[in-house]
């Protein structure tokens, strides 16, 4: 349930994101874990890489591991610092509260947050905007990528299709279209076909 503490509990974390001790020995320990993650990514699943390659092509702006990991290479202690200092001067927030919370205790709860990061409204113009590639009418696209492993013995294939815009709540049912195929067809192809 809501506890009537949790307002004070975001407004705490929300005036701590600027002034949060970063311990040298974490930052060098997080950065280590992410640089690994990064660099490992070649060595994912096939499915797992077709999944990031298409969010590549079709996303921007988007950064390939490979940037996101020489970026990272370079970062230092003093510069995340100087970032969480600066962090949200400007902020456009989108709150989701789910569970037993009264609309009431909702917005106490998104005031008090708003209250305490001290964030001016983030102008309309400058509000991030997802923007997504359209391919070309008629044509065909093919992207094609080797595994970076020799050893790699699966493939995948991803086929994407662009349906057009957004209308009403299409895009649910889509969403629920697509499980629905995509588990039928796994059960087909895997299963019954027994194709690995």
């Amino acid at each position: 349930g809501f506890d009537q503490r949790l307002p004070e509990l975001a407004a705490l974390v929300a005036d701590s994101l600027r002034t949060f001790d970063v311990a040298p020995l974490a930052f060098e320990r997080q950065r280590d874990g992410l640089l690994r993650q990064l660099r490992g990514a070649d060595k994912r699943q096939p499915v797992e890489q077709a999944a990031y390659r298409r969010n590549l092509a079709l996303e921007t702006p988007r950064y390939t591991n490979e940037q996101l990991a020489a970026g990272l290479e370079k970062a230092t202690l003093p510069q995340v610092l100087g970032l969480q200092r600066r962090l949200l001067p400007e902020v456009e927030v989108e709150a989701l509260l789910c569970g037993n919370v009264a609309e009431g205790q909702a917005t106490q709860l998104v005031l008090k947050l708003l209250n305490a990061l001290g964030s001016r409204p983030l102008p309309v113009a400058r509000r991030p905007v997802r923007r997504v590639r359209v391919l070309p009418a008629g044509e065909r696209t093919l992207q094609q990528f080797v595994a970076a492993s020799q050893a790699e013995v699966n493939s995948a294939t991803e086929v994407y299709f662009q349906v057009g815009g957004d209308e009403a709540d299409d895009w649910v049912l889509l969403t629920l279209l697509s499980q629905l195929m995509s588990k039928a067809f796994y059960s087909e192809l895997r299963t019954k076909q027994r194709l690995t």
